[in-house]
């Protein structure tokens, strides 16, 4: 739901892919002002171990934890 996703990525902070969630989420405008763009890949595209591997990039290499 626009809610709950609106919640975790404010709680987070993790971008939305919401597209309503996306407009009020604060990760979402930072990344935005920043000039990013964020999409939703395809889920038939989206393997699990993809999906752990995004993880740990983002974790590791984008967020130094």
């Amino acid at each position: 739901s626009e809610e709950g996703n609106l919640a975790h990525s404010n709680m987070f902070p993790d971008p939305s892919l919401h597209p309503e969630g996306a407009k009020k989420s604060l990760a979402s405008q930072m990344i935005k002002q920043l000039g990013i763009e964020m999409v939703t890949p395809p889920s038939d595209i989206l393997a699990d171990d993809m999906l752990i591997k995004a993880d740990d990039l983002w974790i590791k290499d984008i967020l130094k934890r």
